[in-house]
C-alpha cells in the first residue's frame, strides 16, 4: 500500500475521495492513498485497460482515469446541476447543455445578435447583452482584490 508520510497533510485530491474503495485498483485489488498514485499504477501496470469501474452497483461503465469516472458519477448518477442560466436561472448538469439552452431560448435570430431594449445598440449575443446592461443599471459586480483598494467595476 502506498502511504503519505504522517507529517504531510493530505493533498486536496486525496481529500476529495469519498471512501477507500475509490482508490482500489479494480484489476489487481491494490489499494492507494492518493489519486496520483493509483493513476500512475494504472498507466504503468495495466496499460490499455480501463481499471476505474463506476462505483454504482447497477452500472457497468469503466474508465481510463479516476477523473473521467468521477465526472461520469456526477453527471449520470448524482446529476448535480451546477451550471445556471444567467437569464432564467435554470440549472444544468453540463456546461454544454447550458450553452445550447442559452442559444435556443435566449438568443434571437439575425445571426444570434440582439438589440439592447433600452438604447437599441446591436449586441453580439445574450451573454454580452447581460454585460452591456450594467451600463444602464450602474451595477458594479467586480471588486478589486487588492487589500485596501475596494474599487468596483462593471467588467473585469
Amino acid at each position: 500500500m502506498h502511504t503519505n508520510k504522517e507529517d504531510k497533510k493530505p493533498s486536496r485530491r486525496a481529500a476529495s475521495v469519498r471512501d477507500a474503495s475509490d482508490l482500489e485498483c479494480s484489476v489487481c485489488g491494490e489499494k492507494f492513498d492518493q489519486v496520483t498514485d493509483i493513476e500512475r499504477h494504472a498507466t504503468q501496470d495495466h496499460p490499455g485497460l480501463r481499471p476505474f469501474k463506476c462505483s454504482f452497483e447497477s452500472c457497468t461503465s469503466d474508465f481510463a482515469s479516476y477523473y473521467l469516472r468521477l465526472k461520469h458519477v456526477k453527471q449520470v448518477h448524482i446529476k448535480k446541476k451546477t451550471h445556471m442560466c444567467p437569464f432564467c436561472g435554470v440549472l444544468f448538469v453540463r456546461g454544454s447543455a447550458l450553452n445550447v439552452h442559452v442559444k435556443k431560448v435566449h438568443s434571437k435570430s439575425d445571426a444570434d445578435s440582439v438589440r439592447c431594449p433600452l438604447c437599441h445598440k446591436k449586441i453580439a449575443d445574450m451573454l454580452k447583452l447581460k454585460e452591456h446592461m450594467s451600463v444602464h443599471t450602474g451595477e458594479r459586480n467586480f471588486t478589486c482584490d487588492l487589500k485596501g483598494c475596494g474599487k468596483s467595476f462593471r467588467l473585469i
